[in-house]
């Protein structure tokens, strides 16, 4: 290791070093000097520009003395750092060679938007009127929301054998007895099928590739149709892909708009099916729909054009 410091002078004082012989008692005086030393850590080569031209630094002096003249140590660090020096030029060539040779496989990306329109429920961005955007009947069949009818009458009714419900769906329902009855009943219905969408999108795989396991307990129709829309098979197991978990997410999201008069709590959504409210303000836009305030999103004309590319958080 090299050191290195000024030395400290003082016209008004002499420093003097005294020396004892052993064998006599004769002391030696000499005139010294005296200078803080710091270890030279050898920094990349710069040069300060004056009107005579370069001139080189002290630093750099230094790091030239050390690298002819320091210990093996020194010039082994020095010798690395060189090596490690990057030049900016080459660096940029480099990249733009190695971004030059990357092919983007246009079939995949075709592959990967062709299954999320797949997927994302059915919308009619022309539509003149709100009720023409998202079609009921093109998000759950006629017939499986029939099925849904008695059970739907016995919880309007206030029957004490009502099935159990999520907060977030059993909250909903509540408020539907201040409607028309016919109004009450279909919204009734849209909201026991979303129900069953979210117990399955929160049950657990080890639940779901039961063979007895029920999506809908008060229905068989909807039983069926939900397993068999919004899960896969896996070697003859059901399953729940990615592809899959965004598509249930995405039928939530539109059937609860169209349940609660085209307006939706998005945070208290997400604290039943676990997401957050950016989360889900990003499925939002993709579906179309519109922030309002910080946690709300509503289906207002006109819809978008072009829907944004979804980025969901890759899940099991």
């Amino acid at each position: 290791m090299v050191y290195y410091g000024r030395i400290e002078e003082d016209d008004l004082y002499e420093n003097l070093l005294l020396l004892h012989k052993k064998n006599s008692k004769k002391v030696s005086m000499f005139i010294t000097n005296t200078c803080t030393l710091r270890p030279f850590m050898p920094k990349k080569r710069r040069t300060d520009e004056c009107d005579n031209g370069e001139e080189v630094s002290k630093e750099n002096s230094l790091y030239e003395l050390n690298k002819q003249f320091g210990s093996k140590r020194a010039k082994v660090a020095i010798k690395q750092r060189e090596q490690m020096t990057l030049n900016i030029e080459n660096a940029k060539d480099q990249l733009q060679e190695a971004v030059a040779n990357i092919e983007v496989n246009d079939d995949e990306l075709i592959a990967s938007n062709k299954e999320n329109f797949e997927f994302r429920p059915p919308i009619n961005r022309k539509a003149s009127q709100i009720k023409d955007v998202y079609i009921l009947e093109n998000l759950i069949s006629t017939d499986v929301l029939n099925s849904l009818t008695e059970v739907s009458k016995n919880i309007l009714d206030n029957e004490v054998n009502k099935p159990e419900t999520c907060a977030f769906i059993t909250e909903r329902i509540a408020d539907l007895k201040q409607l028309r009855p016919d109004d009450a009943l279909i919204k009734c219905k849209i909201f026991l099928y979303t129900d069953c969408l979210i117990h399955c999108l929160k049950c657990s795989i080890k639940d779901l590739i039961k063979r007895d396991f029920k999506a809908c307990p008060y229905s068989e129709i909807v039983n069926e149709d939900v397993l068999s829309k919004y899960t896969s098979k896996v070697n003859n197991k059901r399953a729940r892909s990615r592809s899959m978990r965004d598509k249930t997410i995405w039928y939530i999201v539109v059937l609860c708009i169209l349940a609660c008069n085209y307006k939706l709590d998005l945070e208290s959504l997400g604290k039943e099916i676990r997401m957050s409210v950016k989360a889900l303000q990003e499925v939002a836009r993709y579906l179309g729909l519109t922030s309002v305030g910080k946690s709300n999103c509503a289906l207002k004309l006109p819809i978008p054009s072009g829907a944004p590319s979804f980025k969901g958080k890759r899940s099991r």
